[in-house]
């Protein structure tokens, strides 16, 4: 069975799919944008070019909102860790119950990083001479006081950095001018209030972060658009469609309906055909599955999602929309984190620039399960890869593993293709690409600021 070609005509957008759905699925899943008319190339430097990543650093990073952990990861007063992003380095811990505080990194005698990693403690100290602040940033002791007539506790409380929280997840923006978190955010907390487990409500079950043979907006890419699903990902082909995609100011989503026949295929397979793809991707016997007449594939896909991940997850999965329990439904919010709430594909990605090399990048992620009501699972072992392991040899992630290796493969041969090109650009797709398009047009204004 080979691909076929075929028209937008053919195309079964995801609102039509979302309401044939036997649940009422809210108005604001079904909205879609225009298409963006301008097809302009994206000139290709700015994926390699260590003037374009020194730009991004001082107009980008130390400009805007971004994820550095969640609240999860610091769950005692005292406990703390670092986030690095190239040169800088932010310090943020729990300071009390309910609050959380960022400080940059370093020691105000001479500079030293007063902290290296994960931790706990009740002052932060630096390991060179003893220098000692309290976990609220005020000065608490200076070894041969004395001998510092010119310091004040006043000019020595450790420099804060913005923080705030949102759906559990802790942003820091290094930009002391900054707009409040609830403004840059713009409708995505509103769009979260439509979804049964937000971020808040959910355990980290995987975490990794690995290094990217790839610049990150290079990265990141992969990891927007679907269009590269026939080339890359065969074998999810024959059950999803194409991805609808939903523009805002900053941010944008995108909802890649399964369950459905592909247009790829125009029509080779029937519904019980799609619901055996689906179960052997899912890693079930293919021959248990046996749908009544006139019972979709979708349908049918969608109460087994939601039995399964009932039994597995120990929580109430009953009244999850068929949406949640099969599509990836993913949110951008720039300039680097994408949050898939549903429960078919429940993970969260962060991509950072991997120190001053533009040729390579840090994607962190993480599984986010349900919480089950009285529990407190604990917290996933991180694991750290580099550029040749595999995300498939990750435990518990190898089914979702092996399609992040398929992506890992490009990387490399798209970062020295763009090197190598002779063509001045990069070319986006109007619609099934619309979304890196937005992507480099928001970047632009923002560095251009």
């Amino acid at each position: 069975m080979k691909p076929v070609d075929f028209s937008k005509d053919d195309v079964q957008t995801v609102s039509q799919i979302l309401q044939a759905d036997p649940q009422q699925v809210p108005a604001i899943f079904l909205t879609e944008s225009p298409s963006i008319q301008d097809t302009t190339d994206i000139p290709r430097q700015v994926f390699f070019s260590r003037d374009y990543q020194d730009l991004e650093m001082e107009k980008l990073w130390k400009k805007v909102w971004q994820a550095a952990c969640l609240e999860q990861d610091l769950p005692k007063v005292g406990d703390r860790l670092v986030y690095d992003l190239a040169d800088c380095s932010v310090l943020i811990a729990r300071t009390a119950p309910g609050q959380i505080r960022g400080f940059y990194n370093a020691c105000l005698h001479r500079g030293t990083q007063l902290q290296i990693g994960k931790g706990n403690g009740n002052f932060f100290q630096c390991p060179f001479h003893g220098w000692r602040w309290n976990l609220d940033g005020s000065l608490a002791h200076i070894p041969c006081r004395w001998d510092f007539p010119q310091v004040t506790e006043e000019a020595f409380h450790l420099p804060e950095i913005k923080v705030d929280i949102w759906e559990g997840i802790v942003f820091v923006n290094l930009d002391p001018d900054c707009e409040p978190l609830e403004s840059y955010l713009e409708n995505i907390p509103e769009q979260f209030n439509c979804i049964s487990y937000p971020p808040s409500s959910r355990f980290t079950a995987v975490h990794i972060i690995k290094e990217m043979p790839a610049n990150w907006k290079v990265t990141i890419e992969a990891f927007l658009e679907s269009y590269h699903f026939m080339a890359t990902h065969p074998q999810v082909l024959p059950f999803t469609g194409i991805a609808q995609c939903e523009l805002y100011r900053r941010h944008a989503r995108t909802i890649l309906p399964v369950g459905v026949g592909s247009p790829y295929f125009g029509g080779q397979l029937d519904e019980t055909a799609i619901a055996r793809r689906i179960a052997v991707f899912e890693g079930v016997d293919p021959d248990l599955v046996d749908l009544p007449p006139g019972l979709s594939a979708r349908a049918y896909a969608a109460s087994a999602a939601r039995q399964r991940l009932g039994a597995d997850l120990g929580v109430d999965c009953s009244a999850l929309l068929d949406t949640e329990a099969l599509d990836v439904m993913s949110y951008f919010i720039f300039p680097n984190l994408v949050l898939t709430p549903s429960l078919g594909f429940p993970v969260m990605m962060k991509f950072l620039p991997h120190g001053d090399d533009p040729d390579s990048c840090l994607l962190e992620l993480r599984v986010l399960l349900p919480t089950p009501v009285g529990q407190s699972p604990p917290q996933a072992k991180l694991h750290r890869l580099g550029r040749e392991e595999r995300w498939e040899d990750v435990p518990n992630f190898a089914r979702i593993g092996a399609i992040f290796d398929q992506d890992t493969a490009n990387l490399r041969r798209i970062q020295r293709g763009l090197k190598a090109s002779c063509k001045p650009g990069v070319t986006f797709s109007q619609e099934q690409e619309s979304i890196l398009r937005h992507f480099h047009q928001v970047l632009a204004l923002q560095l251009a600021q």
